[in-house]
Parts: C-alpha cells; sequence; structure tokens
C-alpha cells in the first residue's frame, strides 16, 4: 500500500471550520492506537479533500495536505506510519516536488517535533511558505498545540 490518500467528498460552498478537521484527527488518534486507513476514514467523515501521508496512493493534487507522523506505540497501530524525519521529507517533497503551487494549505500532525530534523529542512520550509500555509501541531493525548516554528 502506497502512503497517501485522496477524498472527492469536500463540497467548497459549504463552510466548515479547518481546526474541526485537526481536532477529529488528534481526537481518534488520542483514542488509541489507529492504522494508516483509519486516517482517511476520518477524512471521509468530516468531507475535507486533501492528500493525507500516511495514505492509499492518488495521482490528484488537492489545496490541503496533511502529513501525520506518529512514533509513539500508543498512537500508532500496524505498518506504513511515518516518523517525523520522514514526514518532513513527504511535505517537501510533495509541496516542491509532486504538487508544487497546487496546495495550499500543509498541516503537519506530530507526537513527537524534532528540533534538529526541522531546522535541517527549515530552508525548503520557508520557501514553501511563500505560496502556501504551513502549520505544525503537536499533540499529547487527545490534546493538540498548534507550533510556532
Amino acid at each position: 500500500m502506497d502512503k497517501e490518500q485522496s477524498w472527492k467528498s469536500y463540497n467548497p460552498s459549504e463552510k466548515r471550520n479547518f481546526n474541526d478537521f485537526v481536532a477529529a484527527i488528534v481526537e481518534k488518534i488520542g483514542r488509541g492506537p489507529v492504522g494508516v486507513h483509519n486516517i482517511g476514514d476520518i477524512a471521509k467523515q468530516v468531507g475535507l479533500e486533501a492528500n493525507f501521508y500516511p495514505g492509499v496512493s492518488s495521482e490528484d493534487c488537492c489545496d490541503n495536505a496533511f502529513f501525520i507522523s506518529l512514533s509513539s506505540k500508543s498512537y500508532r497501530k500496524g505498518r506504513g506510519h511515518y516518523y517525523f524525519n520522514e514526514i518532513l521529507q513527504k511535505l517537501i517533497q510533495h509541496m516542491q516536488g509532486a504538487c508544487p503551487g497546487t496546495a495550499k494549505r500543509a498541516i503537519v500532525i506530530t507526537d513527537s517535533f524534532e528540533p534538529d530534523e526541522f531546522q535541517r529542512w527549515k530552508f525548503n520550509i520557508d520557501e514553501i511558505r511563500k505560496i502556501a500555509t504551513v502549520e505544525f501541531y503537536l499533540i499529547s493525548g487527545s490534546r493538540y498545540t498548534q507550533l510556532s516554528v
């Protein structure tokens, strides 16, 4: 199974609070270990069109892209999850390689923010921020905090 996922159930005419989707992901993760397939299920329930890492392969580039890094065994279940350094690589590959200029918002959700890895990719992230929004969220239990990085 490839690790990207896209869903087409989003209706652009519907107003949705984007933070509701972040909260739904974090709530699901906080309730116990999740498999890669569970992340896409959350997207379908909320009705958001986005690319997901990890997820199921898609050739479509969406306005939104989610990059979820789970390293704790209390959060991750099964195979296919990415560690923080791997998810940053996927962020760069997606935003500057596969979908440059198409994705307007990138959301990184992690349970383990690694400053050294962030610094390694900071130049690329700053370049992406010139054309898109990039947000980082740190999760703990069923709570999350947006990081100012």
